[in-house]
Parts: structure tokens; sequence; C-alpha cells
């Protein structure tokens, strides 16, 4: 009998204004810090299953290649809705999703405009 092997692939997904996707960039940071971010990430969120340190490691990295004021994470499923800051005006939402599972949604928010390209 020959098996499968299911190879789980995460997408991150920005909602435009009429829930379209769109590209987000930050011209600010440095691209080798983004890239070492970036592959570290994997890592540093695999050392915990707790949702809430989860997201508080997430934040730490994120942090250091894009500039925002709140990170607001929402998934409905299990009653979740962490907010780590009082919420700013301007947001670029994210829709998290793995193998086609709805995993929540992700928020950012700060007080000047958000520049999507």
């Amino acid at each position: 009998m020959a098996t499968r092997s299911q190879t789980e692939t995460a997408q991150l997904s920005l909602v435009g204004k009429h829930s379209h996707a769109v590209a987000f960039t930050t011209p600010n940071a440095d691209i080798n810090q983004s890239e070492a971010t970036l592959s570290r990430l994997p890592t540093v969120l695999q050392t915990t299953l707790e949702l809430d340190d989860l997201i508080r490691l997430f934040q730490d990295e994120l942090q250091k290649i894009i500039a925002y004021d709140c990170l607001h994470y929402q998934y409905r499923d299990v009653l979740s809705d962490i907010n780590t800051a009082k919420r700013s005006h301007h947001n670029c939402t994210y829709r998290l999703e793995m193998n086609a599972v709805w995993l929540g949604e992700l928020t950012l928010t700060r007080g000047k405009k958000i520049r999507t390209e």
C-alpha cells in the first residue's frame, strides 16, 4: 500500500479594501535583517504550543522588520482575541491559512498610514 506525504504550506495574504490580496512592503527595513528574521521565524515559533506565547514570539520577531503599534490576532473558532497594545487608526489585515484551513486573522495597526505596493 502506497503512502502519501502531505506537505504543509502556510499562506499569508493581505486583505485589501475589496478583499483582494495586495503586496505589503517595508522600505525602511534592512533586507538582510528581514531575510534573517524570516529564516529564523519557523524555529522560534516551534518552541511553544501556547497561543499567547506564539503571538508574543511572533511579535518580537516581526517588530524587527515592520514598524507598527499594535498586533491583533482573532480566531473565532477557538474564541481567541489577542491585542498587544491599543489599536491605531491605520491597519493591514492578513488571513492566516494552512492546508486550506483558516486559522484566523492578524491585523497590524499604527498611527500613520501603512504603505502597500
